[in-house]
């Protein structure tokens, strides 16, 4: 049955032309898909390749290397060997390692052209990861855990054991008379996983009075199942994505009566994309702020700024400095700090007359005004300041619905000590006739 399933599995998603890569521990599940894909490597006309990563945590760790390396060798398969050196690692020892072995697969990958690397999670691992998951608090998506095909860091991961169970999978390596290393620290229960393993799950199990692993991959499974539902039904709000020098921007005012569960599974996609981790309480609060159309909320994290305004989501990623102001307006290409300004003489014909860009040209690219021959400068706009036919900045500010933090981000235009335009509401107020000489005035922030 084993390598039925594993057969079915290369068949469905790999391209049999390609190589692949297993990630060989030792252990009895990534033993048993050495086999499994050495037997059925002809009958598939395909080729793979093994990686083994020597942990150093065990004496013996060295010469079971050295041992695997002789077996796979010995079966014509190219072996790949990396040694990490435990001492120089940082922080928690495990997620460390594993990052590690990511690193190695990822180069491997790209160096060799291996489509996916196969790893040996089966049915346990997936319980055990469901209900770790559950007691740290994830949401209900994130219990999906281990997938059998996953992206993951520029890696394309493939797991055709996750419906075998560990005990199917000794039983399979006894009939073949194979031996696995025997890792001893995969039961130390001084690490999370091997708690779950050998204490927390027998525990519940046998207080419960039957197994709980066939339960939790049940519930992994539906879990996963409302993941990619939640995900198709978001895929047209994460088109309206707004990439700029400034940031990221979502907009939502054109989507009413989204459901709560759809806007929070977006939110935590749009942050997912930006290698970004919020707490629960963070999503809950932007999740309100966005139904209730709030203006001017901030929610502060330690690498970005989030702002929450009339059902659009900013993540700033780092504020412009109007260092250097006034700047005074000169022909040619002019660069001061993250601002690069660009200024030409061009004829005035009917389509430059409404030709001026608001806030959201300026999110997205840049600032655009054509004005009247003359000499300007850009300068700090100052909201209480007077502007022309307008008591102030602000009122049009307002007036217009511009949130409030871009308001401190974009310059204004002056001629002497007059306003004579501003970025933010796409609106002219100096005259321009057709035919006419005038300056086009284009300004971007280089972030």
């Amino acid at each position: 049955m084993m390598k039925r399933i594993v057969r079915d599995f290369l068949v469905c998603h790999s391209n049999l032309e390609l190589p692949v890569l297993l990630a060989l521990s030792g252990g009895a599940d990534s033993l048993a898909l050495l086999w499994i894909l050495h037997e059925i490597k002809d009958e598939l006309s395909f080729k793979f390749s093994v990686a083994h990563v020597d942990h150093r945590w065990r004496p013996s760790s060295h010469e079971e290397a050295q041992k695997l390396k002789e077996v796979v060798e010995s079966l014509k398969i190219p072996f790949h060997l990396k040694v990490l050196d435990p001492e120089i690692l940082t922080g928690n020892k495990e997620n460390a390692c594993r990052q590690e072995r990511l690193n190695f697969f990822r180069s491997l990958c790209q160096e060799h052209h291996y489509q996916a690397v196969l790893l040996g999670h089966h049915a346990d691992d997936q319980a055990e990861t469901v209900l770790k998951r559950l007691f740290e608090g994830a949401g209900l998506t994130a219990l999906g855990a281990l997938r059998p095909v996953q992206e993951l860091n520029q890696i394309c991961l493939w797991r055709p054991l996750l419906p075998i169970s560990k005990k199917k999978i000794l039983d399979w390596i006894q009939s073949r008379s194979l031996i696995p290393i025997d890792d001893y620290t995969n039961r130390d229960i001084r690490f999370t996983r091997a708690k779950f393993r050998e204490q927390i799950i027998p525990s519940l199990s046998n207080q419960f009075g039957k197994e709980i692993s066939p339960s939790l991959n049940r519930l992994g499974r539906e879990a996963s199942a409302l993941s990619d539902y939640l995900d198709m039904r978001i895929t047209e709000h994460l088109s309206k994505i707004v990439e700029g020098p400034f940031g990221t921007m979502l907009d939502m005012q054109s989507t009413p009566g989204i459901p709560n569960i759809e806007l929070k599974h977006l939110i935590l996609r749009f942050f997912q994309r930006k290698e970004m981790a919020l707490s629960y309480e963070e999503v809950e609060t932007i999740v309100e702020f966005l139904q209730e159309s709030k203006a001017n909320k901030q929610i502060r994290s330690v690498d970005s700024c989030i702002f929450i305004d009339r059902k659009r989501l900013f993540l700033l990623n780092r504020q412009s400095h109007l260092h250097g102001m006034p700047l005074k307006i000169s022909y040619g290409t002019t660069t001061r700090h993250e601002w690069m300004i660009d200024v030409k003489d061009v004829e005035v014909d009917m389509t430059m007359l409404s030709s001026t860009s608001d806030w959201q040209m300026a999110w997205k690219s840049s600032m655009l005004v054509i004005l009247p021959k003359g000499e300007y400068q850009l300068a700090v706009g100052v909201p209480g300041s007077q502007y022309l036919g307008s008591s102030s900045l602000s009122k049009l500010w307002n007036a217009a619905k511009v949130p409030a933090f871009l308001r401190n981000l974009l310059p204004v235009v002056m001629c002497k000590e007059s306003i004579v335009h501003e970025f933010l509401t796409g609106k002219r107020k100096l005259p321009l006739s057709v035919g006419s000489e005038a300056m086009e005035i284009c300004i971007k922030f280089k972030g």
